[in-house]
């Protein structure tokens, strides 16, 4: 008996040592999702579940996948494709340089407001100086 579990085989109520990763064809999948549409009684669906081998939560899994196929998503790309890292860092340093250029903008502006004051107050200054000169002889 140790034997055979050692070279992966089971003999008669045994389950098998090495584990399966089961497929289930487009075809299997929309007829156990139609199955499961029909399913309205508390219960039922875990019982489909467990007739087909499958947990419950890849039924609604396959559920999503039904929709995106029929929204035409193309069903064979499954999730989607999250964006490389590359791009992103890209994407990061364009921003970064974005939000710099922003800045220096603004430095600029802000400097440029400094000077217009200390120009008005100067000028102010200067009117009042020259109202007191005509204004004492």
């Amino acid at each position: 008996m140790k034997r055979e579990a050692s070279q992966g085989t089971a003999t008669g109520n045994e389950v098998p040592v090495v584990a399966r990763r089961r497929r289930h064809t487009r075809s299997d999948k929309l007829r156990i999702l139609a199955e499961a549409d029909r399913c309205v009684r508390y219960g039922e669906l875990s019982a489909l579940a467990r007739r087909e081998g499958v947990y419950p939560c890849i039924l609604n899994r396959w559920k999503e996948w039904r929709e995106r196929m029929q929204a035409e998503d193309t069903p064979a790309a499954g999730r989607p494709k999250s964006e490389s890292y590359e791009t992103l860092r890209g994407q990061l340093r364009q921003a970064e340089r974005e939000n710099h250029r922003l800045r220096m903008k603004l430095k600029r502006a802000e400097m440029l407001l400094d000077i217009q004051k200390k120009a008005s107050e100067l000028l102010a200054e200067m009117n009042r100086t020259d109202e007191s000169c005509e204004s004492e002889p």
